[in-house]
């Protein structure tokens, strides 16, 4: 038997029956059979004595052989064997692939440069010696690099800058005396790179080509006629450099004041409630001096935005000026558009008078925008008309066809009533009634009184006013008795959030931790008894549903009563003055769904992006611009099925400025995962409960270097943490003293405490607003945070090893040999040797 690999159009056979040579260009069968020459250029196999051809194809390195020809070994390690006998078709790669190439220790590796050149300029393909590799030649202007690592903290999914070093002979370079020089035409800061790693036997020969890098040149440095240098950053944090968020300036919105300098909003994820950016609001102050009526000019606090000439709204009245020098508005005709002149106080509102007011919900198509609020004196309002989200110009917006305040009536009233009344009744009445115990169910109050089932509370979320800390909102019930009251009780939905109940009802308080469906308590009262709710949060009650009463209607009525006179009434009731009160906008709320799939890479075309792998995944492509490659599909895919059994979803808001490649990371943290950048591919890995099994034993003897060892260490004490609290349910839409998130999970470990004492952490999670997603990342963290873990370093030679971040290995050592350890770095010194550090699985 022989093997046999394959370079290019060439076979050489390994050492079997009847060589000698391992680089022979030569064919030998089994069994004594003739030698088959190998044409160079033609790469055809002719068989003598009878033998079948064995045809070569030039380009698909495919050896075809007939019925009953002799069988042919092939190298194991190059082409698996089926170990069937009649082999009809078997192929030969044309080259070995890097993992083939490091179990061989006669090939080294060679490192490879493609740097693109800014402005315009040239690629630049340069190695550490001439070479030809896949048909491109890369020149010898490579003197070193140093720093090839990946490295990522399981515990925090924070991930750490390249610290790659490219060291560059100063040689003439085409028509530059020194390669330096084209950098002044073509700057090599900010130009692409990609590294590669090739290995070549001795005769040059290479294996595959594996990228190992992808990232932007830092400036050059330490630069004299022999060389220079430049460091290398990864292209995440090249990413993060040219990442810009758009800003609310009057330069894309020309009549935007009120909210300049703040962020364009980009949301995720579906019921979120958001404060609109007032964009087009035009030009607003107030009014310097009291007016009156026929007054024909007035001055403002500032009337440097409003227009030269044009209408403005002071309180209920429209008014046209003529010119404006100043801030004095001159040439007043009052009373326009129908309204009535009327005096002004000083200091009342004063508004440009527009025919749409504009104010900006997000910086990109929403999936959905439902409610819409007013915020008017730090509450708000569900707003039913004159406002409506409109997507415009890339951006979603909320646009008012009417003037920006609310109207309120309050009447003013005088009344005069006397009435005189005489009455006597005269009643001879013997009743007595027993009825046993029953139970009645009462509704609440609605338009038409008494136990009508027309609940006026309907359920909807929304459609109650939103409720501040410590406001109340009270419920009652008809007061019509049906005998004596036992028991009362009423059922309610509440959201999450602290509350308190008022009215004498059991239980008379509700944790943030709880929602759901309450049932409260008292012993006897009246029919009519209210409840009242007070949350310490900002939210509101989802739905009263009824009142029951367990009550005895035994009745005993004896006695007698008389009836005379007449009921005299005297008097007149005036009613004067009515007084409409308006009420100034401070901003417009939305409850918003936001970016939805455009193209069914994220979850299916027009679908909610909400999965925490189509999110992370969308920002990496549409926000920061990496290709739909650059994305590894297997482990987003893994990590997403995970998602989905777990039924985790993302909802928030980007509306601060954030570091694109810390943000990302901080999803995937708060979503039991890590997120890596590694040769040009971005990585999504869910981190168990449970250690996965290891893929490697690594041994002493695979260590690196004269004396070589395992280190150990343990992670600091002072990183325990094992009373957790995490704040989640970001409330971007907080009013006044609201806190700023609307719930709060909590866990801790009783053993960790007994052992370590008490160390609390509060952490938040932005992207998460749901309990159970809370809880469950959240006890995840602890698994990590309770109590200090083991790491390990040692370092090994890079050609046999094969593993990556990540990655779960136990190492053979007596001391902690049983331990299985998570990857979290791996850093090469040099082509040969690479350091690596791994933390021991919970």
């Amino acid at each position: 038997m022989f093997g046999s690999y394959t370079y290019g159009n060439l076979i050489f056979g390994s050492k079997g029956a009847g060589s000698g040579n391992q680089y022979k260009s030569a064919l030998e069968s089994a069994a004594g059979a003739d030698t088959l020459a190998v044409d160079k250029e033609l790469a055809l196999a002719d068989a003598s004595a009878g033998a079948d051809a064995l045809v070569i194809d030039k380009e698909l390195a495919v050896v075809d052989v007939s019925t009953g020809a002799d069988v042919l070994g092939i190298d194991k390690e190059l082409i698996p064997s089926d170990g069937g006998v009649a082999v009809d078709t078997l192929s030969i790669l044309r080259q070995m692939s890097v993992l083939m190439a490091r179990d061989r220790s006669r090939l080294k590796p060679a490192y490879l440069l493609e740097i693109s050149l800014k402005n315009g300029g040239p690629t630049l393909y340069f190695s550490d010696r001439n070479i030809e590799v896949s048909e491109q030649k890369y020149e010898d202007y490579l003197e070193d690099l140093s720093g090839i690592g990946e490295e990522i903290k399981r515990a925090t999914s924070e991930g750490i800058n390249a610290d790659i070093t490219l060291s560059f002979k100063n040689d003439r370079f085409r028509s530059y005396s020194y390669l330096i020089e084209i950098g002044e035409s073509y700057p090599f800061e900010g130009a692409e790179v990609v590294i590669k790693e090739v290995y070549l036997d001795d005769d040059g020969v290479p294996s595959d080509v594996e990228v190992i890098f992808k990232g932007v040149l830092d400036e050059p440095k330490d630069i004299d006629l022999m060389g220079f240098k430049c460091s290398v950053s990864s292209m995440e944090f090249h990413k993060d450099r040219l990442w810009k968020q758009e800003v609310i300036d009057t330069t894309g919105y020309p009549n935007a004041y009120e909210d300049v300098g703040k962020y364009e909003p980009i949301v995720y994820g579906s019921g979120v409630l958001m404060p609109a950016l007032r964009v087009d609001w035009g030009a607003r102050t107030t009014l310097k001096g009291q007016i009156s009526a026929s007054a024909t000019s007035l001055e403002l606090s500032d009337a440097s935005r409003f227009p030269a000439s044009g209408y403005i709204w002071i309180d209920e009245e429209k008014i046209y000026y003529l010119s404006k020098s100043g801030n004095v508005l001159d040439g007043l005709s009052r009373g326009q558009g129908g309204t009535t002149a009327t005096a002004h106080r000083a200091g009342a509102d004063v508004w440009e008078h527009k025919a749409q007011y504009d104010s900006l919900l997000a910086g990109h198509e929403l999936y959905s925008v439902g409610d819409i609020f007013a915020e008017i004196e730090g509450k708000l309002w569900r707003v039913t008309s004159g406002v409506s989200a409109v997507y415009e110009g890339g951006k979603h917006l909320l646009r008012a066809t009417e003037q920006i305040r609310v109207k309120a009536v309050e009447d003013e009233i005088d009344v005069d009533d006397t009435t005189d009344v005489s009455d006597g009744i005269a009643v001879s009445d013997d009743i007595e009634v027993t009825v046993a115990g029953a139970t009645k169910t009462v509704y609440p109050d609605s338009s038409t009184g008494g136990d009508n089932p027309g609940n006026s509370i309907d359920g909807n979320e929304w459609s109650q006013n939103v409720l501040a800390a410590g406001e109340t909102n009270t419920v009652g019930f008809p007061d019509t008795s049906y005998g004596t009251i036992d028991k009362q009780y009423v059922y309610a939905i509440l959201n999450a959030g602290d509350w308190s109940i008022g009215g004498f009802w059991t239980p008379s308080s509700i944790s943030a931790s709880q929602r759901g469906e309450f049932r409260f308590q008292r012993t006897g009262g009246d029919w009519g008894d209210p409840i009242s709710f007070t949350p310490q949060q900002s939210t509101s009650v989802y739905e009263v549903l009824y009142k029951e009463v367990e009550y005895t209607a035994t009745t005993t009525k004896s006695g007698s009563a008389y009836r005379t006179g007449s009921v005299t009434k005297t008097g007149t009731v005036l009613k004067t003055g009515t007084v409409i009160s308006t009420h100034t906008v401070d901003r417009f709320h939305a409850v918003v769904s936001g970016y939805k799939d455009p193209d069914g890479n994220y979850g299916g075309a027009g679908s909610l992006i909400e999965r925490p792998d189509y999110v992370i995944k969308h920002f990496l492509v549409e926000r920061m611009g990496f290709s739909l490659s650059g994305i590894d599909t297997a482990s987003f895919d893994t990590a997403g099925s995970f998602y989905a059994t777990k039924g985790y979803k993302f909802a928030f808001a980007v509306n601060d400025r954030i570091v694109p490649s810390e943000f990302l990371r901080q999803l995937a943290f708060e979503c039991r995962s890590t997120l890596r950048y590694e040769k040009g591919r971005w990585y999504l890995d869910v981190i168990p409960d449970t250690a996965p099994e290891s893929v490697k034993t690594i041994t002493k003897e695979e260590l690196a270097g004269k004396g070589a060892k395992f280190r150990f260490r343990k992670t600091p004490w002072i990183d325990i943490a094992n009373d957790l609290t995490a704040k989640f349910k970001k409330n971007y839409s907080r009013l006044g003293s609201e806190s700023e998130w609307d719930s709060t999970v909590k866990q801790s470990d009783s053993a960790s405490q007994a052992k370590y004492g008490i160390y609390p952490e509060e952490l938040e999670f932005e992207a998460i607003r749901d309990a159970v997603m809370a809880d469950d990342v959240l006890s995840h963290i602890l698994l990590q945070r309770k109590t200090p873990l083991l790491v390990v370093e040692f370092p090994v030679f890079w050609e046999h090893f094969d593993l990556k971040v990540g990655d779960t290995i136990q190492i053979d050592n007596p001391l902690y040999g049983g331990k299985k350890f998570y990857i979290e770095s791996i850093r090469r010194f040099d082509k040969f040797r690479a350091e690596v550090r791994a933390i021991e699985w919970w």
